[in-house]
């Protein structure tokens, strides 16, 4: 379960470091909303990485033949989880220097190119 927390009018980090500071701990605090004020509160330890990791051993999947895009800060362990993970490149500054591989914009159709190219090489 997830809550998401909205304040128009706020300035978005500002926002998120106000909220997270309130939870102190106790919830996972994340955005994934660069420019808006919006805030995900939820379960510590609960993360897209933590369910692809669940899904994945139930269909005998590694970690290494996993491909995953994202953008925003509630992407990043996901993404370095995945042995093909990718940030998008007009993702958030953050999470595109914590994952290395980097994804063309989503304008750009850089998922589809990510894999086409990948298909075409393999």
């Amino acid at each position: 379960m997830k809550l998401l927390a909205k304040l128009d009018g706020a300035v978005p980090n500002e926002y998120f470091e106000h909220v997270r500071d309130l939870v102190d701990g106790r919830l996972a605090v994340t955005h994934s909303v660069a420019a808006a004020p919006l805030v995900e509160i939820g379960q510590r330890g609960l993360t897209k990485a933590r369910t692809l990791e669940r899904f994945a051993a139930e269909h005998g999947i590694a970690s290494e033949q996993v491909m995953a895009f994202g953008d925003m800060p509630n992407d990043l362990e996901m993404l370095t989880w995945a042995g093909r993970g990718y940030a998008m490149a007009d993702g958030h500054p953050g999470v595109v220097t914590a994952v290395g591989r980097t994804a063309p914009p989503f304008d750009e159709d850089g998922v589809a190119q990510v894999i086409e190219n990948y298909l075409n090489n393999a």
